[in-house]
């Protein structure tokens, strides 16, 4: 399907080159038209129980359109700690279709691994006067 156009695998971001070499990669639709079909769900986002992964993989759409395929990687720990997108080893995105379920110490191995990469989130559901986090919160046009 790769050489289909169809799906995109994203390989993990790591300064370690053998432990990006075992880690899997993630999997993106190029149309999320066909990710609807293959899940057999035509629903509005509205009613999805998979919003956040419809969400996390327009994000990825919306990336492809600024940077080069090669320059979007992902992060992830042993622990399941994880950051959605890293790109070009100076930003970091992560998805969050509810973002009063961020939890903050989520995020400190990250920022404390990687301290010059500026880390925001990416929502569709942003009140951003009622949230107490220190990342900035962005909607998914304004990557």
């Amino acid at each position: 399907m790769q050489k289909s156009f169809h799906i995109n695998l994203v390989k993990p971001f790591h300064t370690n080159i053998r432990k990006e070499l075992t880690k899997m990669p993630k999997v993106y639709f190029s149309d999320l038209g066909l990710r609807n079909f293959f899940v057999s769900n035509f629903k509005p986002l509205t009613k999805r129980q998979d919003k956040g992964k419809i969400l996390e993989n327009a994000t990825f759409r919306q990336l492809l359109e600024k940077y080069p395929k090669d320059k979007i990687k992902f992060w992830r720990t042993s622990d399941q700690k994880e950051i959605d997108f890293v790109v070009k080893n100076k930003k970091a995105f992560e998805v969050k279709s509810n973002p009063k379920s961020i939890k903050k110490s989520s995020y400190k191995k990250f920022q404390k691994e990687y301290p010059d990469i500026q880390l925001s989130i990416i929502s569709s559901d942003i009140n951003k006067d009622k949230l107490d986090i220190k990342y900035p919160i962005k909607e998914i046009w304004e990557l």
